[in-house]
């Protein structure tokens, strides 16, 4: 009796090896990817391991994972050949993410076969360098003839929750007077909030508001009227106040260290100038909108 119980349990076990070795488990994740193989280990709610005939191993969170189900395998010479086809697609896929800045904490894959993770984290800051032509509005323009000139900026973001972080930016900037070749000039140290919307992959859109410190220099110059007589004199003297920014920049992140941007910002000043009208004197502040352009380094 004893003898026979042990011939059905082998013929049991058998029967259940050679049954599982003719399938295999298919991982299918969110993003399309489908990779093939066996799954090696599981942790539920958290990450499984799966090994592929070609013995590589891929480390995959869960909740990048679709739905996983089992497959006959197919005869040995066309499995080996697909599953090094789904390795190598899978591992460009990868390599792409990384080159183009994408954020893979999600989609970890062990690229060298190991059994460890490979981490591109998402890159939460970034410091760059524009210029732009500075535009005066209508009441910098008409009151202190001011024309539209150019403006250097270094600008500095990070996100230090999933969308809300803080902008910095320092600039120069100059604006021509009307008929004269003198300039108004200025610069400013400004920081303050920033909300960080994603567009896409490697789309970014920021929105941010900003004050700070300003110093501006006034053009000492004397515009006569027509009959002769003196109607607006601005006087050389430096002046520091306060300033407030605010703007949005356009990110596009083309690799995963480097991104273009576009900003466009309206500045204002408090930062008031004596201006001398026949006689009468009057206070004049500084308000621009900007459009740069720029290249970003992306900080993790």
């Amino acid at each position: 009796m004893k003898k026979n119980l042990g011939i059905i349990l082998f013929l049991m076990m058998a029967v259940i090896l050679f049954g599982n070795s003719n399938y295999q488990d298919v991982v299918y994740l969110k993003d399309g990817t489908v990779i093939k193989g066996m799954i090696t280990e599981e942790v539920v709610g958290d990450y499984l391991k799966i090994e592929t005939v070609d013995q590589n191993i891929f480390v995959l969170k869960m909740k990048t994972i679709k739905k996983i189900k089992k497959e006959r395998l197919k005869n040995d010479s066309f499995n080996s050949r697909e599953s090094s086809r789904l390795d190598e697609e899978i591992k460009s896929s990868f390599k792409a993410r990384e080159k183009f800045g994408i954020d893979n904490r999600e989609n970890i894959l062990d690229d060298a076969g190991n059994d460890s993770y490979i981490d591109y984290p998402k890159k939460d800051g970034y410091l760059g360098l524009s210029v732009g032509i500075s535009m005066p509005n209508l009441s910098f323009s008409d009151n202190c003839h001011a024309t539209t000139g150019f403006q250097f900026n270094i600008n500095w973001g990070y996100l230090f929750m999933n969308n809300i972080g803080i902008a910095s930016t320092a600039f120069t900037a100059s604006n021509g007077f009307e008929g004269e070749t003198s300039q108004w000039e200025y610069f400013a140290i400004l920081a303050g909030p920033m909300v960080t919307v994603p567009i896409a992959d490697m789309f970014e859109w920021d929105l941010r508001a900003m004050c700070g410190y300003v110093g501006a220099t006034p053009p000492e110059v004397q515009v006569d009227a027509y009959d002769g007589h003196s109607y607006d004199v601005f006087y050389n003297s430096f002046n520091s106040a306060f300033g407030l920014s605010f703007g949005t920049v356009f990110r596009w992140n083309f690799s995963n260290s480097f991104s273009f941007f576009g900003n466009i910002d309206y500045f204002q000043t408090n930062d008031e100038f004596s201006k001398e009208y026949r006689n009468s004197y009057s206070y004049e502040s500084i308000e621009t909108i900007t459009f740069g352009v720029g290249l970003a380094y992306r900080i993790k």
